[in-house]
């Protein structure tokens, strides 16, 4: 990424937001605060700015620094931007700085303010419920974690949030038990549906699967006895190694039918597909040099 930069010093700023978000995950705040401030150095418009101080003040919240944090906040908001996401974002992670400081009161200002703004984004409704339960007012509270569920019940921070609270608080159990369980189970709704659409990932083979398989055909190829005679690559028919290959490609069928996964969430076994793939690789080989077909 500095190789980037130093290659488009005429129009750097994407170089260097990439830079600032490289910093910024591995908790180097003050080299992403520097990035941020040239890109800020940038722009000529207030809505771009207050855009650069909001990252700014997402850096902070990164490394626990909620008083800074809180100070970019309230920087950004003094720009004013016009775009929603951005204004949302600044009262919602203001609010939520807020509450962690233990500034329950004036927390609820910003998390009202930012469901004001969108009220179909369920973080600023948990953050409400941190700065109501903070100044002891649990039903209402309670609602709020409710109402964030019910936005999005992908995010189960807010229920857990009002199972917590409830346990706490076990008067709130009346009005809030069928509540809380309709919450968990479309959370459990949403956790099944977000398990469905993840992508397979074999494990270890995202890594060294092609390695282990390039090293699986290397080895194969050395046992293949060479015949006098002939051209490397080809060898004559032989019902021997006919025989292997009928062999080798059946226990490959078997090994990949029978490669039920012992690894919840992984409908395959990454050992076993990688043996099934070693055997048919073995089939195809050998069938290629008995029917006398170069070899790459």
């Amino acid at each position: 990424m500095l190789q980037r930069l130093e290659n488009e010093k005429a129009k750097p700023i994407d170089a260097l937001w990439e830079l600032a978000r490289f910093y910024g995950d591995r908790k180097q705040h003050e080299k992403a605060i520097a990035c941020l401030h040239q890109v800020m150095a940038r722009y000529p418009d207030l809505e771009r700015k207050a855009n650069c101080v909001l990252a700014m003040g997402a850096t902070m919240e990164q490394v626990q620094n909620f008083e800074a944090a809180v100070r970019y906040y309230k920087e950004a908001l003094a720009l004013e931007p016009l775009r929603t996401p951005t204004w949302y974002f600044i009262n919602n992670n203001l609010g939520f700085s807020l509450n962690t400081l233990g500034h329950f009161t004036e927390g609820e200002v910003y998390c009202r303010k930012a469901i004001e703004i969108d009220p179909r984004r369920a973080n600023a409704h948990k953050n409400l419920g941190m700065a109501l339960a903070g100044q002891g007012q649990y039903g209402e509270a309670a609602k709020c974690f409710v109402t964030a569920t019910q936005v999005n019940a992908a995010d189960a921070r807010s229920f857990h949030l009002l199972r917590d609270l409830m346990k706490q608080h076990p008067e709130l159990a009346n009005e809030f038990e069928e509540l809380a369980d309709c919450c968990g189970k479309a959370v459990e709704v949403a956790a099944r549906k977000a398990a469905e659409l993840k992508p397979v990932v074999y494990r270890g083979m995202e890594k060294s699967g092609s390695f282990l398989l390039r090293a699986k055909l290397r080895s194969i190829f050395q046992t293949v006895p060479e015949v006098p005679g002939l051209r490397p690559g080809r060898i004559m028919f032989n019902t021997n190694f006919l025989f292997a290959s009928l062999i080798w490609g059946s226990v490959g069928v078997v090994t990949l039918s029978m490669a039920k996964s012992r690894v919840p969430g992984c409908p395959w076994s990454a050992e076993r597909l990688m043996i099934g793939a070693s055997y048919f690789a073995r089939s195809v080989l050998v069938m290629s040099l008995i029917c006398g077909r170069p070899l790459g």
